[in-house]
């Protein structure tokens, strides 16, 4: 629609053609105002993540969470704003002040757009949000304990329908990017495919195997593995009841995947690193754990960050870990991502970075 439309011109012609200039100006700063609120996306983001979307999630509360054939009562229910891990680590990046692209696929229909404009609101580059007719778009359920730990049923939907030679054009669209995160809440092969694509145009690619599965091949275009402990567990071949130290559970990933460094994220434990050459850590940031949903990809996002400003690996590890232990203070998953200015207020009441680094 013309904005000019319904402006009614005064009789004299130049006074007219001042109103009209005067009306085009407006436009013009309008348009302006609100480039500069939703993020100036001319340039390529320095960090693209390829992964699921969501359109929000059913939490249930409960006391514990339940073993195969066990009962429980429910304490509370309700529909929670969750996305993918993808988009979160996306979103964490975007609300930290980050420059990210986010390239996925979402339905068309009301909770789609609402979901959409999640990412808008955290300063996503949505370029490559893909769109499409889908009845069973994707949702989930996540379970809460009282201690914050979580348990999360995920429903492929519209992830599944992602394929490789949907998103080529959108990461080569993106490669003046630096790094690359994917996972396997979409199809892996399209994960795998769009990370060996973007390590050969130059990007660092970091994969989150989650959920996990063993017979994935050899990753010698991964510069970083990023696994839980229990992921590392199945991913090394190992049952999850198997008591494995984590240091030897990166170093089995490390020389099985031959990919360059391994990182393990340990909850409650803190984090640890194998390049290879040298193993170290990071301890852990003492809160109280309100809800642990989303701490993952809150540590990924804000570790993927610390490293595209310049941070020195460990140090990288240390700040996330920060951004992590924040983000399990509260409840929800894209709720209780925290912003710079929340970061830096928390690394000042708990210490230094410096003192969670360690050796192996």
């Amino acid at each position: 629609m013309n904005p000019l439309s319904n402006i009614r011109p005064h009789s004299s012609p130049i006074k007219s053609l001042k109103f009209y200039c005067s009306a085009i100006k407006i436009r013009l700063l309008r348009l302006y105002l609100h480039r500069t609120e939703t993020k100036d996306m001319t340039r390529a983001p320095e960090i693209v993540v390829l992964g699921h979307h969501g359109c929000g999630a059913r939490q249930v509360r409960v006391h514990h969470i339940p073993v195969i054939g066990e009962t429980v009562i429910a304490t509370g229910f309700k529909i929670a704003k969750d996305g993918g891990k993808g988009s979160h680590q996306a979103m964490v990046i975007g609300r930290l002040g980050g420059n990210v692209g986010f390239i996925g696929k979402i339905a068309t229909d009301e909770q789609s757009d609402a979901a959409k404009q999640w990412l808008i609101d955290d300063h996503v580059d949505i370029t490559h949000l893909l769109r499409m007719d889908y009845q069973l778009a994707g949702a989930g359920m996540i379970m809460v304990d009282d201690n914050g730990n979580n348990a999360i049923v995920s429903v492929p939907g519209i992830r599944a329908t992602l394929k490789f030679e949907e998103v080529k054009p959108c990461i080569e669209d993106f490669k003046g990017g630096k790094y690359f995160i994917t996972g396997f809440e979409i199809p892996i092969p399209t994960a795998l495919e769009g990370a060996r694509l973007a390590k050969s145009l130059g990007m660092q690619t970091i994969l989150n195997p989650a959920p996990a599965q063993e017979s994935i091949g050899v990753l010698d275009y991964i510069d970083i593995l990023i696994p839980n402990e229990t992921e590392a567990k199945i991913l090394a071949g190992h049952s999850v009841q198997d008591e494995v130290e984590p240091a030897e559970l990166a170093k089995i990933l490390r020389e099985k995947y031959q990919v360059k460094t391994v990182i393990i994220t340990l909850g409650e434990k803190g984090a640890l690193c194998d390049e290879g050459k040298d193993s170290f850590g990071v301890g852990s940031v003492t809160v109280k754990a309100v809800d642990t949903t989303g701490a993952g990809d809150t540590f990924i996002g804000a570790f993927t960050l610390a490293l595209a400003e310049g941070k020195k690996i460990q140090d990288a590890m240390a700040w996330a870990n920060y951004a992590a232990a924040l983000s399990v203070s509260r409840p929800g998953s894209i709720p209780s991502f925290p912003r710079r200015d929340e970061m830096e207020e928390f690394i000042k009441r708990c210490g230094n970075i410096e003192d969670l680094r360690y050796h192996e």
